[in-house]
């Protein structure tokens, strides 16, 4: 009888064993993560070339991709504009030593959606190592020192965070490598860990609201013509979320991988329909506030709306397989009726706020064209978009869209350029 204690003990350490092994098993049933060959996205790459709204192939795209790379691809990375060399003045050329995060995104996204899977992955592996942290989050820029090195600026921002949330899961869906896999996942649960309870996106755009000036009275006397504008005083500062910055789609994509996402998503579809405007100028809101659960209408002291964020919000809605028909024909018919997009717009009067014409608009338009399948709107925006690239061969600039600045040098910028290529090939 002197064995019994040792085997009253082995039988407690077995059952507790077998404890264990019941509870890993149900662990890993219930609470482990999908396995690599368990995810499956199923993006359509919605905006990309379809048969009969395109330019690929053509001399004139040809040219503006070799020549937006001679111009703004350098060691290290796309510069985001550059003034061209003054010929006859002898001024010598300008680069903004700036690399934008958008930009780089926009590049890959062409290598892409074209399947040129070697430009892909020298794309993504130039954006890792210039603006995405340890956490797998993403700078929106990064500058150039006077040693040629970039250094990425201090935090996130959520429009090139989510698309490289974007850009990772479309190229695991064209490649199946486990690495880009993981390194979605860990991008995904740090941008995670960042949104709201609800679900609502980081607060990441610091803006100024000033204390708008009291009208004038016309019946006061004297009414003297002040001769200069009065600096506007500082109301407050806040952080907002901008709406263009809400990219529906990548949350819808990003679902098979985290059921967070579907929280995001429902969360921020609610603050960007909500942003909509009605009456005659049917653009939108420019940014919600969460710590005061309400919109603000623009940035500045007038009421002006960006067309190119306008159309970004336009954008994203329709890739989602959402629609705002009022917004679109809004947009599409002012084109139509000056054959131009001014780059500001009167939120209120809905008069141009200014003479510069809003280049991007024209790419950010045709790739809505596609996703609605409106042939005329495609090949009008592509036609004034490229109305925009330098025709005289002898300059530098030939081949590329370019601006004229105040000063009648020459610019070019990537945004521009990049943005142009995802529109036309």
């Amino acid at each position: 009888m002197a064995f019994k204690p040792r085997k009253r003990l082995l039988l407690r350490l077995l059952i507790i064993i077998v404890i264990m092994a019941v509870a890993g098993l149900l662990a890993a049933r219930f609470l482990r993560r999908p396995a690599p060959t368990d995810i499956r996205f199923a993006s359509s790459f919605p905006g990309a070339a379809i048969p009969g709204y395109t330019y690929s192939g053509s001399d004139e795209v040809e040219r503006l991709s070799s020549r937006t790379a001679t111009l703004l691809l350098t060691s290290q990375g796309w510069l985001q504009s550059l003034r061209i060399a003054g010929l006859q003045t002898g001024q010598p050329a300008e680069p903004t030593m700036v690399l934008d995060a958008m930009d780089h995104m926009a590049a890959a996204r062409v290598a892409l959606e074209n399947a040129d899977l070697t430009k892909l992955q020298t794309e993504l592996s130039r954006i890792r190592s210039t603006f995405v942290s340890q956490e797998g989050l993403v700078a929106a820029e990064a500058l150039i020192d006077d040693a040629g090195k970039a250094a990425r600026s201090e935090g996130f921002a959520n429009a090139p965070t989510l698309a490289w949330l974007r850009l990772l899961a479309e190229s695991y869906q064209l490649t199946g490598s486990s690495e880009l896999l993981q390194e979605l996942r860990i991008s995904s649960d740090s941008f995670l860990a960042r949104t709201g309870p609800d679900g609502l996106l980081p607060a990441d755009t610091q803006i100024i609201l000033y204390q708008q000036p009291p009208p004038r009275d016309p019946e006061a006397t004297p009414t003297p013509k002040p001769s200069q504008e009065p600096t506007p005083a500082i109301e407050s500062i806040r952080q907002v979320v901008r709406i263009a910055d809400i990219d529906l789609y990548t949350m819808q994509l990003l679902q098979p991988l985290d059921e967070r996402w579907q929280l995001v998503l429902d969360r921020n579809h609610a603050v960007l329909k909500a942003a909509a405007l009605e009456g005659t100028v049917p653009l939108f809101q420019y940014a919600y506030d969460p710590a005061i659960t309400d919109y603000i209408g623009f940035t500045g002291t007038q009421p002006l709306v960006e067309t190119e964020a306008a159309l970004r919000v336009l954008l994203h809605i329709y890739e989602a397989g959402g629609k705002l028909p009022q917004t679109l024909t809004y947009l599409r018919n002012r084109f139509y009726e000056s054959s131009v997009l001014p780059e500001q717009i009167d939120r209120v009067t809905g008069a141009a706020a200014s003479e510069s014409e809003c280049i991007t608009g024209y790419a950010l338009l045709a790739r809505i064209a596609r996703l609605t399948t409106d042939a005329t709107l495609y090949e009008r925006s592509a036609t004034r978009l490229l109305w925009h690239t330098a025709t005289n061969t002898r300059s530098e600039a030939y081949g590329a869209i370019f601006r004229t600045d105040p000063d009648n040098r020459i610019r070019v910028t990537a945004r521009d350029n990049l943005l142009a290529l995802l529109a036309l090939a």
